[in-house]
């Protein structure tokens, strides 16, 4: 086993913050812990190179595949510097309706069913 380390400021605990990788096909979230400011992945270590992307709330980083060659006990550190997510989107509901608010800072409108 090797722990994967992403220290941040941006992504605090009330974010979602995942892992997949090559090793499942890309389908299976590995769930990582948030502790002493950074997001903590315990992996079994593969025979050979291991291969991965971060997800915040279910969106991929940007960039390519990240890919590492970890011993068993080593621990491999990442920052915001590193691995960048691209902004997403704001949602506001208001007087019933809900209002999105896209990054270019259009908004439009629809009815909010209840």
């Amino acid at each position: 086993m090797f722990n994967i380390r992403y220290f941040t400021e941006l992504h605090p605990p009330d974010e979602t913050v995942t892992l997949r990788s090559d090793r499942h096909g890309w389908q299976l979230d590995e769930p990582g812990q948030f502790l002493e400011d950074a997001w903590v992945f315990t992996v079994e270590a593969p025979a050979g190179p291991f291969t991965f992307k971060l997800l915040l709330d279910g969106n991929w980083m940007d960039g390519p595949n990240i890919e590492i060659d970890a011993a068993d006990d080593s621990v491999v550190d990442f920052n915001d510097q590193q691995i960048k997510f691209s902004p997403q989107p704001a949602v506001i509901t208001e007087n019933g309706r809900l209002q999105a608010h896209s990054s270019a800072q259009t908004m439009t409108e629809t009815t909010f069913m209840m």
